[in-house]
């Protein structure tokens, strides 16, 4: 059983802080990819196990994703970069599997960002778009991308295991790399 490394999971899920970097630009179904080398290679193939295995996931990628850039971190920032996804260099590590359901809870986090927007004037609030409700709902909507996917047991294991929630999804990100690695 291939275990899910803290730094994957921080990777994926830390605080978004995009890069300026510069690696070269591909497209895979209408979404830019500007990240390079093995995390280039698994974001397409991440890309494409969405849309064949999971559509409707992988058509909100493409409505809400246009590009996925290198970052410091991974995540979004979407008052700075509405329609972008941050990824570290630590992603390359991950499975294409998780990848794809990190960049569709990513996608679900920025529709929430784009719904509140087209119904309401003025900033967007965080509450919106991060932290308790908003991950919560997304995590929930990454574990059914996940089934979808037939991922790995210990990835919907990971993220089902949450903090005793009535949702059966975990709460909040925080505290994932402990619970996801302790099997080692």
């Amino acid at each position: 059983m291939k275990i899910i490394s803290a730094a994957c999971i921080a990777a994926l899920f830390a605080a978004p802080c995009l890069s300026a970097a510069k690696p070269a630009n591909l497209k895979r179904g209408g979404v830019k990819i500007s990240v390079s080398g093995a995390l280039s290679a698994k974001t397409g193939k991440a890309l494409a196990l969405l849309g064949k295995s999971a559509p409707e996931a992988g058509a909100q990628v493409k409505k809400y994703v246009f590009e996925i850039k290198k970052g410091a971190l991974s995540g979004i920032s979407p008052e700075n970069a509405p329609n972008a996804v941050a990824l570290s260099t630590a992603a390359a590590g991950c499975s294409v599997t998780w990848l794809a359901g990190a960049i569709a809870h990513e996608s679900c986090l920025l529709k929430l960002y784009a719904d509140y927007g087209k119904s309401h004037e003025g900033p967007v609030p965080r509450r919106v778009w991060t932290g308790g409700e908003a991950d919560r709902y997304c995590i929930r909507y990454q574990l059914s991308v996940l089934r979808q996917l037939n991922a790995p047991q210990q990835e919907t294991d990971c993220l089902s295991s949450g903090a005793g929630n009535n949702s059966g999804a975990a709460s909040s990100y925080a505290g994932w790399e402990s619970r996801c690695t302790s099997n080692r």
